[in-house]
């Protein structure tokens, strides 16, 4: 398998595809196929209820679909889907102002405090949309300018968040009138964002204007390795990239974002595992959040659970 070199591969805004961009809303084909795209699929045992674990793209395109008959399998035995964060009982508009209130400078601070003209001036190029003026990028925390380039990257590289892994179950769900959960709270799922300092803000905001331009042949390798279910792909991504941090708040936010969450996620499906329900549970997250060192999987292992992965 090629070496990945996070610097130029992958880097912190294809992390953040994977990890944290919100998906909001549903769409998808509905053909079954044994060659459809795995993802990463696990049966965990060992608790009183079933519970399926799939690790997800956040972003997608119409040729993710359809899924591997595996997937569709194990969501047809499920009560309920559980996703990051339950996106099924929270609007956009609400999930949207919460986002905007971590991502967003709240005092008199502006981005122009911590970047250089010259990336201001790029930054202002690319991100003035309509109904975006320049005092509120202003207001936009480097992390979440690098956050919104990201999403950007992947739109100018044929991918949407509306064809996103979880909007696609989320639209099956609703038809079967599935139970929704959610592993998170918006507010625990960018908490890793408060670790970095303002100088690994601009690393990290700087680093994403360089990737931009690598932003599709990037993409496209990794959801053709998801769709291959190559979970060693995704285990490396995870462990090389918090080894490459350039400073050690971005060595800290990396583990918090990674590390840090799964530990709180495992917890939350050590609960679901011993909840007297029933239930059989389909619980979709980042794929990154199931591979590697300090996964949820290798969390719950340690916890005495028998995680099978399905391929």
């Amino acid at each position: 398998m090629m070496k990945i070199k996070i610097t130029s591969r992958f880097g912190f805004a294809f992390l953040l595809i994977i990890l944290m961009v919100l998906t909001l809303s549903a769409c998808g084909s509905e053909d079954i196929s044994e060659e459809g795209s795995k993802g990463l699929l696990y049966q965990v045992e060992g608790g009183d209820n079933q519970v399926y674990l799939f690790g997800s793209v956040h972003v997608g395109n119409e040729e993710m679909y359809p899924l591997h008959e595996s997937v569709y399998e194990a969501f047809a035995e499920a009560d309920v889907l559980g996703m990051e964060i339950d996106m099924m009982k929270k609007s956009e508009m609400e999930i949207t102002g919460k986002i905007f209130q971590k991502g967003m400078y709240q005092d008199d601070r502006k981005i122009t405090d911590l970047v250089s003209e010259e990336t201001y001036q790029d930054l202002i190029e690319l991100l003035k949309f309509p109904g975006v003026d320049e005092e509120m990028l202003k207001k936009y925390k480097p992390w979440y300018a690098a956050m919104e380039l990201s999403i950007l990257a992947a739109t100018e590289a044929g991918y949407n968040p509306e064809l996103g892994v979880e909007s696609y179950l989320m639209e099956k769900a609703e038809e079967e009138e599935m139970e929704s959960l959610g592993l998170e709270t918006i507010s625990m799922q960018y908490a890793p964002e408060e670790k970095l300092s303002d100088e690994s803000q601009v690393i990290y905001l700087e680093q994403t204007m360089e990737e931009m331009e690598e932003a599709a042949e990037e993409l496209e390798k990794m959801v053709a390795d998801w769709k291959d279910g190559d979970l060693e792909m995704f285990a490396e991504i995870r462990n090389e990239t918090i080894e490459a941090a350039e400073t050690e708040s971005l060595r800290k936010y990396q583990k918090a974002l990674t590390d840090g969450r799964d530990e709180q996620m495992a917890q939350e499906i050590v609960q679901i595992l011993h909840d007297d329900s029933g239930k059989t549970y389909f619980l979709t997250v980042g794929s990154l959040h199931l591979a590697g060192e300090n996964s949820i999987v290798e969390q719950l292992e340690d916890e005495g659970y028998e995680v099978n992965y399905m391929y």
